[in-house]
Formats: C-alpha cells, structure tokens, sequence
C-alpha cells in the first residue's frame, strides 16, 4: 500500500507514518486478518523422546535390511561374474582361495554400500515426515 500525500510504499505492519512526508497513515481493514504479534504462541520445532526413540530405531532397522539386502545383492553379481570369467570347477586351493576372497570382498563391500544406502533413505524419508 502506498502513502495518500506521497505515494511512497509503506508497509502497514512496521508503520503507521510515513517516512518521507510524515503524515498519520490509517492501515487498511485487511489488515485486521493479522494475528497480534503479542497473542501469538510460540511454537517448538524439537523432537519429544518418543519421536527421536522411534526416528533412531527407524534409521537402524532400515540401515540393517540395507546392510543384508546389498551383501545379497552384490554378493550374487560378484558370483555371476566370477562363474562367467573363471568357470565353476574348483581345481586347486589357489583357486578356492580366490573364491573365497572374491566372496568376503563382496559380502563386506555390499553391506557397507546397503549400510550407507539404507541410513540415507531413511533419513531422507524422515525429513518427508517431519
């Protein structure tokens, strides 16, 4: 809204003069929709136990069937592979140990991958409900 002698904008909430000409302003009557600054109730943003309990246990869950999920996952691919590039008969203990290796390398790596996937879904889930 603007001044009636100057025609400069005055914002009615901060002011009831205006600055340039300095004449009385009567605010307008929509401006009676705006709540009084003193009536107004503050409000908490924080998380009560119970919600920061169930948020903490959500993460973890969901971290765990991460976890579980990309070993599975990665353990099957890594697999697949090895049985495409080497073949499936086992003929010395070399290659048994190289089995063995690939299959702990991608057991471990998956479950550290699903561990991080699952946490940053769940977290992003709950900035959704929050």
């Amino acid at each position: 809204m603007s001044c009636p002698q100057c025609f400069m904008e005055i914002d009615y909430r901060f002011l009831t003069t205006c600055s340039r000409c300095g004449s009385e302003v009567q605010p307008a009557e929509d401006l009676a929709r705006f709540p009084d600054p003193q009536n107004i109730e503050k409000t908490r943003n924080s998380f009560s136990l119970q919600q920061g309990l169930v948020s903490s246990a959500y993460v973890l869950v969901m971290s765990f069937i991460g976890m579980i999920a990309g070993a599975v996952l990665i353990y099957s691919v890594a697999g697949m592979i090895y049985l495409a590039v080497y073949g499936g008969e086992v003929r010395n203990g070399e290659e048994c140990a190289r089995r063995t290796a690939v299959a702990l390398l991608s057991i471990f790596g998956g479950a550290f991958l699903g561990t991080a996937g699952g946490s940053a879904l769940a977290v992003n889930q709950l900035r959704k409900w929050t």
